[in-house]
């Protein structure tokens, strides 16, 4: 006997047919064979044998009967047999056995969509989610496909209860979809969840990819009052973190950098103008490229007065065109362009104020620090240059536009 079973074991780990049926003549009272020659002959054959395999998965589901895989095979089977009462009774006992396995929960309601009774499938996709978010993005386009309104996934999916970064997924399905106005809807209603920046960017993204500038500032802003973001700065200051006191995020509306060859950024300098830290720039290696090592998204009005004031300090900066601050339209650069002066030579700390007004359409500055090609000799650049104290502030109508200037 043990001999008999053994030699079945070594047949039943194959996937031939001729072998599988071998192996349980030999060894008739092992579920596992008749299960497997019941997929055998729904997959692995040319042209699937369903009636025999519905009749392979019951041997396996009589011998084991508390093996929720089995019911759930045959539950396979009697779908492609278009027998729904033995699928429904199936897929209900495997359930039962195994209330806590995703794949039964993503099988049940795939098989009530598939045989027109979409609105069944609800609460077993409600209940996949919250066995597992793995299954989130299927489900979203499961639901699409299905129902064609986000509401029904809003209100009878995603419970109140559900965990926000479940949400905030569905946000960035609808967002990438080109939704954005459910995703503005879904946003409304997590916005006061705490959830980090990283989960929340691809929907910032799409925000500012599609010019929902406004949008975009309103997460951002309800980011920092949830204290995901920090917010410290003056109130009337645009430029976050612009005493360089916290690590950029690299992302969002602070600062974000380039990371570029033979030039060496550090955010956290000890030789401030004010506070304890200053961006550093070290440009290591004599060359005459144009560059933009680090910059940031500020938010603006249009047809507006700004006043933007610094303070810079450079180290023998050898180019006649050295590293100034730019700020230009993000989304027509064309349109709005301007710079301040270059720092050259070995200069100490001292505070530069630079005063423009954007252009009839401008929403989106891009505030960098800027180095342009020399057309002079000596045109390559080599030194260091520091930033601190950033600060963008609108000034009352009908400010003057003025160009860079010193102040003592």
């Amino acid at each position: 006997v043990a001999t008999r079973w053994a030699y079945a074991e070594r047949l039943g780990n194959t996937n031939q047919l001729q072998q599988l049926q071998r192996a349980a003549d030999l060894d008739a009272r092992n579920p596992e064979f008749y299960d497997k020659l019941g997929l055998v002959c729904l997959f692995s054959v040319d042209t699937p044998r369903t009636a025999e395999a519905v009749k392979y998965f019951e041997r396996a589901t009589r011998l084991a009967p508390r093996r929720a895989e089995y019911w759930a095979d045959l539950a396979s089977a009697c779908d492609w047999s278009a027998d729904l009462a033995c699928s429904d009774v199936s897929l209900n006992q495997a359930l039962k056995l195994s209330p806590l396995t995703p794949r039964f929960e993503w099988q049940t309601a795939n098989h009530y969509i598939r045989t027109q009774r979409a609105p069944l499938a609800l609460p077993h996709l409600r209940r996949l989610l919250s066995l597992s978010a793995e299954y989130a993005q299927p489900t979203f386009d499961l639901c699409a496909h299905a129902f064609g309104d986000p509401d029904i996934v809003l209100g009878q999916v995603l419970s109140p209860q559900s965990d926000p970064a479940l949400k905030l997924a569905f946000l960035g399905y609808e967002a990438a979809h080109g939704r954005l106005d459910v995703a503005a809807r879904i946003w409304s209603g997590i916005s006061t969840a705490h959830l980090p920046f990283n989960l929340v960017q691809p929907f910032f993204l799409r925000l500012l990819d599609a010019g929902e500038i406004e949008q975009a500032e309103t997460v951002w802003n309800d980011l920092r009052r949830q204290g995901a973001i920090s917010a410290s700065e003056a109130a009337d200051n645009l430029v976050y973190n612009g005493s360089f006191e916290r690590v950029p995020l690299n992302a969002g509306f602070d600062w974000q950098f380039n990371k570029l060859p033979y030039i060496h950024t550090d955010f956290a300098d000890p030789s401030a103008a004010a506070g304890a830290h200053c961006l550093r720039l070290d440009f290591t290696v004599a060359r005459n490229d144009e560059v933009e090592p680090v910059f940031q998204l500020v938010p603006v009005r249009p047809s507006s007065s700004y006043s933007l004031t610094f303070q810079v300090r450079s180290a023998r900066i050898t180019s006649d065109s050295g590293p100034r601050l730019r700020v230009l339209d993000t989304l027509d650069p064309a349109s709005f362009n301007a710079q301040t002066e270059g720092t050259v030579g070995t200069t100490p700390w001292h505070p530069l104020t630079f005063r423009f007004r954007t252009g009839a359409h401008t929403r989106l500055l891009r505030l960098s620090v800027w180095r342009p090609r020399s057309r002079t000799f000596p045109p390559n650049l080599t030194g260091s240059f520091w930033l601190d104290d950033v600060s963008l502030k609108p000034e009352s109508p009908g400010a003057e536009s003025r160009s860079t200037k010193r102040e003592p």
